[in-house]
């Protein structure tokens, strides 16, 4: 994946290449406007912002329609900077009660009037710090490897189309699967549609955002509210769009949740690096979350959202992240990475129990059928990843094989998910325990 998104990378520098030609007439037409509004200033400015964003999109090869491309709004820019400036100057005080808290989370709420005023600033800022533009074309393909093309994102509830971007309730911003789940009870769409929980996609500019009113977007100079995207929106809009390594390196260290989102969200299974990323990050949580070193006394928080995710569109569904198991595979063979043959076996054990009463909540969001599903993907990638260690067999699903009739007749009945040779690991096991009296 990454060599085609290397090449794309190089393609989209040869545009920018032959943009250069249009540069100097880019400039030309600055000049003009500039010299035209000094003669009319209260005539031209409307059109003045509109000809200095066409002459962007030019510049760019941006391919945004000439209805869709929005102006530079600098009063509108100058409103938002007064309401960040307001924000910055509060000072909450010890006795400040719940009630104020909510007045200031509404003052900061987005719509799409801001986002509007914020796109052009934010997509000319990200330019300046080496974010190369990319065509609708490279967008939407990378849109459809997250799963949210235009056709995708129509089954997706809370997902909101407005003119110029879409947002999608990000699962490290606040959204919860439990939310989603019981969203019949939620009686006001607005209170999703305009929240700071969403990744912003800004059509036609192609890139995404953080919620526009992020304070993080702006920064205080001299008593001088100054627009300026923080460095995790660049960062995450090179590695993504640009396949830019350094950027990579960059959000590892600095903003590893943008990774996280990308892959707990998105379901973001195809990116070696970011797989990696991400079962260092679950190791570490189990490491913090083990009592007195036993495994078996975490709740396997650190594994919610991660090898399986349940899906809740109209007709909700179980998404598995293979991905992550076949990176799993990839690890060296060592006495730290070997603890995730543990790891593995005590999740299948905890999604075959008949009572979940002890277990993590988010167990009971699966269905039976579901469970059988991710305990049958989780058994095939543990036997592979016994095999390297020179062991055989599974133990939670040797035992379930040997026990659970209802278990071993689904799996025959889905053709064992079609994994390539697991029905002939499972018959091996079941001769295997035959052989020795199980």
């Amino acid at each position: 994946m990454y060599e085609s998104l290397l090449q794309t990378t190089k393609r989209t520098s040869k545009q920018n290449d032959l943009s250069m030609k249009k540069t100097i007439l880019v400039a030309i037409l600055g000049v003009l406007l500039l010299t035209s509004s000094q003669k009319h200033p209260a005539k031209n400015t409307s059109a003045n912002k509109q000809k200095m964003a066409l002459a962007l999109n030019a510049q760019y090869h941006l391919g945004i329609s000439p209805d869709l491309v929005l102006p530079f709004d600098s009063a509108g820019m100058d409103s938002l900077l007064s309401g960040y400036k307001a924000f910055f100057d509060v000072t909450p005080s010890d006795s400040a009660g719940e009630e104020e808290e909510e007045e200031e989370e509404d003052e900061i709420c987005v719509d799409e009037k801001m986002v509007d005023i914020y796109i052009p600033y934010a997509f000319n800022d990200l330019v300046k710090h080496g974010f190369k533009p990319i065509s609708n074309e490279q967008f939407e393909q990378r849109l459809a490897e997250l799963g949210i093309d235009s056709m995708q994102r129509k089954n997706l509830p809370y997902v909101f189309d407005h003119q110029h971007y879409f947002t999608i309730p990000s699962c490290v911003r606040g959204w919860s699967d439990r939310t989603e789940s019981e969203r019949k009870s939620l009686n006001d769409e607005n209170y999703v549609k305009f929240s700071c929980m969403n990744d912003f996609f800004i059509k036609g500019y192609n890139f995404i955002s953080s919620p526009p009113m992020d304070i993080e977007s702006v920064r205080q100079i001299h008593g001088k509210m100054c627009f300026r995207l923080s460095n995790d929106i660049i960062h995450i809009n090179r590695f993504l769009f640009n396949n830019d390594k350094e950027s990579f390196l960059w959000l590892c260290k600095y903003a590893p949740l943008w990774l996280k989102d990308l892959f707990v969200t998105y379901g973001y299974d195809k990116n070696e690096l970011i797989n990696r990323q991400m079962l260092k990050r679950m190791m570490q949580e189990l490491k913090s979350d083990m009592w007195d070193s036993d495994l078996r006394e975490t709740r396997l928080g650190f594994m919610y959202n991660t090898f399986a995710r349940k899906i809740y569109t109209q007709k909700p569904y179980v998404a598995i992240r293979e991905g992550l198991f076949k990176t799993l595979l990839q690890l060296p063979t060592n006495d730290k990475n070997s603890l995730w043959m543990d790891v593995l076996d005590f999740y299948g054990e905890t999604l075959l129990k008949k009572d979940l009463s002890d277990c993590a909540y988010w167990f009971s969001r699966f269905t039976k059928n579901e469970r059988y599903m991710i305990a049958a993907y989780t058994a095939y990638y543990l036997i592979k990843l016994r095999e390297k260690y020179n062991r055989n067999g599974a133990p939670f699903y040797d035992d379930a094989l040997r026990n659970d009739n209802r278990f071993r007749q689904y799996l025959e009945k889905q053709h064992y998910f079609n994994l390539p040779g697991f029905d002939k690991m499972s018959e091996n096991i079941l001769n295997y325990n035959k052989a020795v009296g199980q």
